[in-house]
């Protein structure tokens, strides 16, 4: 596994550390996570495209600063949102992992960014040939020379508890990330169950109360502006500016901007 380690900053690791697909790793189990994921630092522009709609796909990215949008276009020309990843987040495991050759969506920084983008390959590798594709190369080294004692004699012990390791750790990688794409596939579940109630404050309520549940608090922002919570919403921006400060002069929410509090969600 010839594949450098990504420069991270400490902060940009500690990040990686609230991520699930990484949380808890000391340095070296993290460094090897990073290399069985072929990650790699990349930056981008506000405005710049990392994926355009068609085309295919072949990496899944963690947002370590910025914000990422991910979108599709409707049969009416309309452009979808269907995330905004913010610090943290990820985006398109599903279709990377499926090895799609036309993605449906399209991919673009929202603003100036930093992403860690990174393959399943070695992951899909290590499910079909789990007996040899999960260890790193310099642990595939032929013993040949293993009549007498030799210096590669020697180390042998060492080097079966570093070939147990990397097993360890690949099975580990590979049930976290099964678990983000079953934890991807309930989230869709919940914007579907969002987006077929019968009302706009329905939907909002519905909406509100996910968030709370993905935060933890009553407290959170949103990582999307007002035209782009009103394309996930399936309206329009004035029906959603209308229905939010109804909402707001009834007590049951408050909001500044895209940071938003739940006062009395108890009514519609």
């Amino acid at each position: 596994m010839n594949i450098s380690i990504p420069s991270l900053s400490a902060s940009e690791r500690v990040l990686l550390g609230k991520c699930p697909l990484f949380s808890g790793f000391p340095e070296p189990d993290l460094d090897f996570a990073l290399r069985f994921f072929d990650a790699e630092r990349v930056t981008f522009s506000q405005g710049e495209s990392l994926l355009n709609e068609g085309d295919p796909l072949s990496f899944f990215g963690l947002v370590l600063s910025g914000k990422i949008r991910v979108s599709m276009t409707a049969i009416t020309e309309e452009e979808l949102l269907m995330a905004g990843v913010l610090p943290g987040g990820t985006f398109a495991e599903s279709l990377c992992y499926l090895g799609t050759e036309s993605a449906g969506i399209a991919i673009r920084a929202d603003l100036d960014s930093v992403i860690l983008r990174m393959s399943t390959d070695r992951l899909r590798n290590s499910l079909l040939a789990p007996e040899t594709s999960v260890l790193p190369a310099q642990f595939h080294k032929n013993s040949a020379a293993s009549d007498g004692i030799s210096a590669d004699h020697a180390d042998l012990p060492v080097r079966n508890a570093e070939n147990l390791n990397a097993a360890r750790l690949s099975r580990l990688l590979t049930d976290r990330f099964l678990r983000m794409l079953a934890n991807r596939a309930l989230s869709m579940n919940r914007r579907i169950q969002t987006l077929t109630r019968t009302t706009l404050r329905r939907k909002l309520i519905a909406f509100f109360s996910e968030c709370r549940d993905e935060f933890g608090s009553d407290t959170f922002t949103v990582p999307m502006d007002r035209e782009g919570l009103a394309s996930y919403l399936g309206t329009d921006r004035s029906a959603l500016s209308r229905e939010l400060s109804a909402m707001k002069r009834e007590g049951l929410i408050d909001f500044r901007k895209n940071e938003f509090r739940l006062c009395r969600m108890n009514r519609e």
